[in-house]
């Protein structure tokens, strides 16, 4: 079972946690196992599920800077 849990923490690019890897091992090699245990294994092979960061919008809206003309003579509204 340590073994299924490092590939298919691999396999999925290190994305996946512990929820995851779980559904996994019961649907694709029918282990019945805790989540508490896949941490454990987890911590043993120091393995850490990579964390979406969030995305976060640098332009500001509100500024006080002139619109550039529309040279391009484009419509933007349909």
């Amino acid at each position: 079972m340590y073994k299924s849990v490092k590939e298919i923490f691999k396999k999925s690019k290190r994305t996946y946690g512990t929820i995851r890897i779980k559904e996994e091992l019961e649907d694709d090699y029918g282990v019945m196992v805790s989540r508490k245990r896949i941490t454990k294994i987890m911590k043993y092979y120091n393995l850490k599920a990579k964390i979406k960061r969030r995305f976060v919008n640098t332009s500001d809206s509100n500024h006080k800077n002139e619109i550039a003309p529309n040279i391009l003579d484009r419509n933007f509204m349909h």
